[in-house]
């Protein structure tokens, strides 16, 4: 295109027309300014589009660093994190096993107590129960004797009133007899 204008000046300076002459000059030194101005365009675009690219770039570069980086620290959060849970729950279960052991000797040992305590409160119930059927046997004879002396005593009662009321009986016939016979006596005569 420069190679054109060129040939196209060339020819414009070889007519002795003033006026296009000029005006071809500065047609053309405005279209060498535009042409420049263009390219300084074209090349101002290109560094911006460069220096766009490469801010792009840097930028995508150090997010991806970015985000390497956190998946990385993420990463051995994770594990320190486990490690921590690991031996917490290490120590949880040794302390849990240290617990129910004490906690088994402890039931154990309990069960002993308890079963020495109901040993001795049986035995106890029992010597209790023993001395009370003693007694109560004790108790039993002795009411069983006054029973039969109540029974003897209120049989012995009635067989002397039995008796009296016999005696009364026999007296009371003698006398009705006594007077039956006065009566028939009498009678007679």
């Amino acid at each position: 295109q420069r190679m054109r204008l060129r040939a196209a000046f060339m020819v414009a300076s070889g007519c002795k027309a003033g006026a296009i002459y000029k005006h071809f000059n500065t047609w053309f030194e405005h279209h060498i300014q535009r042409f420049k101005e263009e390219r300084r365009k074209a090349a101002m675009q290109s560094v911006v589009a460069r220096i766009l690219h490469l801010i792009a770039c840097t930028s995508f570069k150090e997010w991806a660093e970015n985000v390497k980086e956190r998946r990385t620290m993420a990463r051995k959060a994770r594990t320190k994190m486990s490690r921590c849970i690991n031996r917490l729950s290490a120590i949880c279960l040794v302390a849990w096993h240290e617990y129910s052991v004490n906690q088994i000797w402890e039931r154990e040992l309990i069960r002993r107590i308890v079963s020495r305590l109901t040993h001795k409160y049986t035995l106890l119930i029992l010597e209790r129960w023993s001395e009370n059927m003693y007694e109560l046997r004790l108790q039993r004879a002795l009411m069983q004797r006054i029973v039969a002396r109540i029974i003897q005593q209120s049989v012995y009662a009635a067989f002397e009133r039995w008796a009296e009321s016999v005696g009364e009986l026999k007296v009371m016939r003698t006398k009705v007899h006594k007077t039956m016979a006065r009566w028939n006596y009498q009678s007679l005569f």
